[in-house]
């Protein structure tokens, strides 16, 4: 067929992008490539039509949470079940059709440079983004290069601003099937690094009313958001490792809205996927050469991040007749350990016998535990009243993480039978966690004694 006949490639475009929806999954990627090569001697208006169509469309298929999206994916369930072929077998999973429509995707870009343009135009036209914006977005910036690719960091910063990329959409393009962006993680990292860089008043690439990125923000809440769903999304030691480095390297920013962003990400890392950072201890440990610059409260913010590193996670109350955590387990192999691990094991083993609920407390890393240690004594001892005031900081973490640890009626466990209640009863808290507390109170009374506003801030 002549698609350059008159009249001709309008009518096949228009019967092939309304049969989109009903195709097979595996058959997108061949019929986009189609599509965006036919493209090549079209109008504007024709090319910005059909990337529009085609856009909507693929964004029913690429949805989990529309109804569409689930009804194709049931039926090529259903469809690939009838077959055992090796070409059916190579397409098992969603993450396999995702990778292929973003390489038809790519081909076409590198092909005809004009549809990363217009592509680019009907993005910034459009106010809600769906899942595959994202994807197209993503991959825009990996293969934009200079001026360009800022443009794509701009406009990926004014829709976040906006709210019409929401930390939802965020979220789900790392952790859905995220397999299908592992290939362009250095541009989702840039990415995170723009929406971390705070744009000053007057910079003409977002609205006035968003150009502050203060503690309330939504563009910084979305640089959390995003940064945890890279995290949890991306489990080998590469990536989560070249995202902890760039978040830690923000803690050390000269700017306070960017330390104070970066803080908080990692404090929600640190409490939500505490032995997943465990194997990335050392990493963390260079956490404590930023004590010198940060304000007091930004110390207090570093603390409880290395309590829950040094120390683990405070507790997981285990259901009725089972073992140990599994996430235990997990941070044991990773070389952390913990002085109350014997006291664990026979919570444990004490639970399984008797049928009722116990507290397993979660390994830390002894390595760290011990650097932090000698850092608390060497900053309790100092003679400059700052270091003591940061000795002081570091103790009130480590008492009140322990504390957390001790008391599980501050996670809203009852002492009727649900949870041990009373601190004394609790394996985490040992004869040997008494007396490291004891030992640094004693410390603390002993060397700040002299110093009326340091013990104030004991209180």
């Amino acid at each position: 067929t002549n698609l350059h006949a008159h009249g001709c490639q309008n009518d096949i475009h228009h019967k092939v992008l309304h049969s989109l929806g009903a195709c097979s999954l595996t058959d997108l990627p061949v019929i986009v490539k189609f599509l965006l090569g036919s493209l090549s001697d079209s109008t504007k208006d024709q090319t910005q039509k059909v990337l529009v169509t085609m856009r909507d469309q693929l964004s029913e298929v690429l949805d989990p949470g529309q109804e569409s999206a689930r009804c194709l994916t049931s039926e090529w369930s259903a469809e690939k079940a009838q077959t055992s072929s090796p070409a059916a077998s190579s397409m098992e999973n969603f993450a396999d059709w995702g990778t292929l429509l973003l390489d038809a995707l790519k081909f076409c870009f590198r092909k005809d440079k004009k549809l990363m343009s217009t592509f680019l135009v009907l993005l910034r036209s459009m106010e809600n983004h769906t899942l595959f914006d994202m994807w197209v977005l993503v991959l825009l910036h990996s293969l934009a290069l200079g001026p360009q690719r800022k443009r794509v960091e701009t406009l990926f910063r004014t829709k976040v601003a906006a709210g019409s990329i929401s930390s939802d959409l965020l979220r789900r393009a790392v952790l859905y099937k995220q397999r299908v962006l592992e290939q362009f993680f250095p541009s989702l990292l840039a990415l995170y690094q723009q929406l971390m860089t705070p744009l000053p008043l007057g910079t003409g690439s977002a609205p006035s009313s968003v150009g502050v990125f203060d503690s309330s923000s939504r563009v910084q809440l979305s640089a959390r958001s995003f940064a945890s769903a890279m995290f949890r999304g991306f489990s080998s030691v590469y990536h989560r490792q070249e995202l902890l480095g760039c978040i830690i390297a923000f803690i050390g920013s000269p700017n306070a809205l960017e330390s104070s962003c970066a803080l908080a990400t990692l404090l929600q890392l640190a409490a939500c996927q505490t032995n997943a950072l465990l194997r990335f201890a050392t990493l963390m440990q260079g956490l404590l050469d930023y004590l010198e610059e940060l304000p007091f409260h930004q110390v207090k913010d570093l603390y409880s991040i290395l309590c829950f590193v040094a120390f683990g996670k405070p507790w997981v109350l285990l259901p009725r007749n089972s073992g140990p955590p599994q996430e235990g387990a997990s941070s044991s192999s990773s070389g952390g350990s913990s002085s109350c691990s014997s006291a664990a094991a026979a919570a444990a083993s004490s639970s399984s016998s008797t049928g009722s609920p116990s507290l397993i407390p979660l390994q830390g890393n002894a390595g760290l535990r011990d650097e932090y240690l000698i850092l608390v004594r060497k900053q309790l001892s100092h003679p400059i009243p700052k270091y003591k005031m940061m000795g002081i900081l570091a103790l009130k973490s480590i008492v009140a993480h322990l504390a957390c640890s001790s008391s599980p009626a501050l996670f809203g466990f009852s002492e009727n039978g649900d949870g041990v209640g009373v601190m004394g009863e609790c394996p985490h808290l040992d004869k040997e966690g008494f007396n490291l507390i004891f030992t640094l109170f004693d410390l603390a009374f002993d060397s700040c004694s002299k110093h009326e506003i340091v013990m104030a801030s004991l209180v």
